[in-house]
């Protein structure tokens, strides 16, 4: 006959966040607060593929760390749509809501950067400064 057993569970492990260095998180934060000068900017952030933020200009870490999972799983579908349907590579999304626009593009192949704007931003100066600030975040990124 069986004898029944308590398995003893192991407590969770603990779950541990690696910053990048502080130079590179300084040169991040930087290149975000570029973005600023854009009118009608709010915020913004770097984020891993998975959706962990890298660093970001909110005031929230509850904030950022919404936008970056959102912002990974637009990417990660919109990527998903373009091979199905043979499209190329992703380039770069834009989601207008009521009260603002979020503009998500790729930043090498690890990161994805993320723009929240007021709805009466200038989208075109907008597209080209996130452009631009997203190969330098790439090129640091590259650094590590």
């Amino acid at each position: 006959m069986a004898s029944s057993r308590t398995l003893s569970s192991l407590s969770p492990p603990d779950t541990v966040i690696v910053s990048p260095p502080t130079d590179i998180s300084e040169a991040l934060r930087t290149e975000l607060y570029t973005l600023s000068k854009v009118r009608g900017w709010i915020s913004a952030a770097v984020t891993r593929r998975d959706g962990l933020p890298i660093e970001h200009t909110f005031k929230s870490a509850r904030e950022a760390n919404i936008l970056c999972a959102m912002a990974a799983a637009v990417v990660g579908s919109a990527r998903s749509t373009g091979d199905h349907l043979r499209q190329g590579p992703f380039t770069y999304s834009i989601v207008r809501y009521v009260d603002g626009l979020l503009l998500v593009m790729e930043a090498g192949p690890e990161a994805i950067l993320t723009c929240l704007l007021e709805h009466d931003a200038n989208l075109g100066l907008a597209l080209m400064k996130v452009t631009q600030v997203a190969r330098r975040i790439e090129d640091r990124l590259e650094e590590l």
